[in-house]
């Protein structure tokens, strides 16, 4: 492979993950060891030793990835991006070999164990297979732009031209990469277009019902569609403060109501302006308390929590802040953990007064409305009294439940939940509260968000998990909203109570995930992407490693590192007569390898076979063959140039054929 292909791989590397410096250091590593004129015999144990190096390094790597993500998916990605990195000492190790291949023993252990001659000979070159990880490492850091596409298109051509057999036309290899790039773009496109309609489809749906808060613009009351509710103990924020915690945090306000689903009307974001580097005023009025709140972020973007009446945002480092006028605040362009603090005044917000749309019901759930105003006594009420009289209404004559098995095979409404079921969970109480208050000519909204009521002892704070998870209604009462909560009391204990016998394992693991996101990000405030913290973890096991290797190794002088391989006069004399014939050996390839390959006949085959053999043997056996031995390889050699001065091959026209002709 041209040391130039090489070279272009770390630069696209560079370029599409956004790590020019990293990418220079790289191409220096895997390159620039090619000016090093002298060479050292690396056994195959040293390989080994790089090679297991390798791989504690990956480990610590995605360790260090996996605790500073939330996801999986996004930690495993992460760890991709650096790949190249990664496998650079095992690459820049070849480049000083004097052999300069990589036994296949360095990454197989099933085959440390056998002890065959030939085990020094099943090596590898592994430049061509770093270019393609560097590719594909630059490909997972999701670069976009028309010229990072075309440098990709570049260097992979590239790599396949310096990987085209001897005698390939270059029309013909053109022609075909041309149509295999076609393909490539057309199964991308349609894989693009399939997952977007998987995630608009499928996967959205699903999420959107369980979380009910997507990305701030609607929410769904048909969870209940599910059957049995699996709601989970994962923690998702922390809050903690020098006062009493506030009892919910909102994360969503709606005010249209149909179909059973609930809409944001008025759901356009406004981008707000940061005072300083990380401070996002929101609404006027002075702050009387504040909370510190832990929230993770997918891919740097979330609909945040906040207590009502918040009017500032401090040490939120996020590059984007977005608000609706219904009070839903969503971020973007932030890390993996987000630490803020929240300022909250007694009465201020973002939420505009009421509209038009807070008091429209729906006219097919008028008559189930109708029916529980009058069963409960509701006409004639004030907004205040009207409030509270739902709420005790509910809690005597309606019961939580998270089971909601229909057994009839109906779809479960609002209206059934009102008038025959009486059982439902907070989406039910939430959606019915609010629609009976604007049938009563009280203007109000549906609202998302979470309950605070878990203290933690081990992290001194109060946890929120994803069973907290609470809906309620916003009510215009005396010139302001009030929330009221009108789902049955009782029923997080309910849900705790059915909390796994493993929530204790899980949540020490999410504190410590969380302890070390959050000294990560510190660390690294002013870096993007990944930190090089964690070498500091690999590095003493890299210097011990690499002392061990040099200490084992025996370097090879200038004039031997520079000696012609292969150095038998008799080999290098068959090689010599294949070249006139028009038989090129292709860059990279063994010489034992490229003779197997050729298309002897059956008469000329065996010898090849031998002579493979002996040439290993002499090459890479640490015993000397003997003098009979080197007779045979002699006598062999001998005999195949004979075989090929009575068998010329035949010149093709436009170029050489890639063997001798049987």
């Amino acid at each position: 492979m041209m040391p130039t292909v090489l070279l272009a791989a770390a630069a696209f590397w560079g370029a599409a993950t956004g790590r020019p410096v990293a990418a220079l250091l790289l191409a220096v590593v895997v390159e620039g060891v090619r000016l090093v004129t002298a060479r050292w015999e690396f056994g195959r144990k040293e390989f080994e030793r790089v090679a297991d190096l390798v791989s504690v390094a990956l480990v610590v790597l995605l360790a260090w990835q996996w605790f500073g993500s939330r996801h999986a998916g996004e930690a495993i990605v992460a760890t991709f991006t650096w790949l190249p990195w990664i496998l650079a000492p095992l690459v820049a190790m070849q480049r000083l070999d004097a052999v300069g291949a990589v036994p296949l023993t360095a990454f197989f252990w099933s085959m440390r164990g056998a002890r065959m001659p030939t085990d020094e000979d099943r090596r590898i070159d592994l430049a061509p297979p770093f270019a393609w990880v560097c590719i594909v490492s630059g490909a997972c850091a999701n670069p976009r732009g028309p010229w990072i596409a075309a440098a990709g298109v570049f260097v992979v051509g590239w790599l396949l031209w310096s990987a085209r057999g001897a005698g390939r036309r270059p029309f013909v290899w053109a022609a075909t990469f041309a149509v295999a790039l076609g393909v490539a773009f057309a199964l991308q496109a349609g894989m693009v277009r399939l997952q977007a309609t998987i995630e608009a489809g499928v996967m959205e749906a699903i999420r959107a019902r369980l979380s009910g808060r997507f990305d701030g613009t609607r929410t769904h009351t048909a969870i209940g569609e599910l059957g049995d509710l699996k709601l989970s103990g994962r923690v998702l924020f922390r809050v903690s403060g020098a006062a009493a915690p506030p009892a919910r945090l909102r994360d969503g306000a709606f005010d249209t109501f149909a179909h059973d689903t609930w809409f944001a009307s008025r759901g356009g974001f406004e981008v707000l302006h940061p005072e300083g580097n990380a401070n996002w005023p929101l609404a006027a009025g002075v702050p009387a308390s504040a909370w510190q709140l832990s929230v993770w972020l997918s891919r740097g973007r979330a609909v945040l929590p906040l207590p009502a009446g918040t009017v500032r945002l401090d040490d939120l480092n996020v590059g984007r802040v977005e608000a609706n006028p219904l009070g839903t605040l969503r971020v973007a362009d932030g890390p993996g953990l987000a630490v803020f603090t929240a300022r909250v005044a007694e009465s201020a917000g973002r939420t505009v007064a009421p509209g038009p749309a807070d008091l429209v019901v729906p006219s097919a759930i008028r008559p189930a409305l109708d029916a529980t105003i009058a069963r409960a006594g509701l006409a004639g009420r004030d907004a205040r009294s009207a409030a509270a009289r739902i709420g005790a209404f509910f809690a005597s004559d309606y019961t939580y439940t998270t089971r909601l098995d229909a057994g009839d095979g109906e779809r479960r409404s609002l209206a059934r939940f009102l008038v025959s079921d009486r059982r439902g969970h907070c989406e039910y109480f939430a959606s019915a509260t609010t629609l009976l208050l604007r049938r009563l000519g009280v203007p109000a909204r549906y609202a998302t968000g979470y309950v605070v009521h878990e203290w933690s002892v081990l992290e001194q704070a109060y946890v929120v998990r994803a069973r907290d998870a609470h809906a309620w209604t916003l009510a215009w009462i005396d010139g302001d909203w009030r929330e009221i909560d009108a789902t049955p009391p009782g029923w997080v204990e309910e849900e705790s109570a059915a909390a796994s016998s493993f929530e204790t394992v899980g949540d020490a693991f999410s504190w410590f995930a969380h302890r070390f996101a959050a000294w990560r990000d510190r660390a690294v405030a002013d870096e993007e992407g990944a930190s090089p913290w964690w070498l500091l973890v690999i590095l003493p096991l890299a210097g011990w490693v690499g002392w061990g290797v040099a200490r084992r190794s025996r370097r090879k002088s200038s004039s031997e590192a520079e000696r012609p391989v292969p150095v038998d006069p008799a080999m290098a004399a068959l090689i010599e007569q294949l070249a006139k014939t028009g038989v090129e050996r292709p860059v990279g390839m063994p010489l034992s390898v490229w003779l197997s390959s050729l298309p002897w006949d059956a008469e000329a085959q065996p010898v090849v076979v031998r002579v493979a053999r002996h040439y290993r043997r002499s090459r890479f056996d640490p015993v000397e063959p003997d003098a009979a031995e080197s007779e045979v390889l002699r006598a062999d050699v001998a005999w195949l140039r004979g075989w090929i001065t009575r068998r010329p091959p035949a010149r093709e026209a436009g170029g050489a054929r890639s063997g001798p002709d049987p």
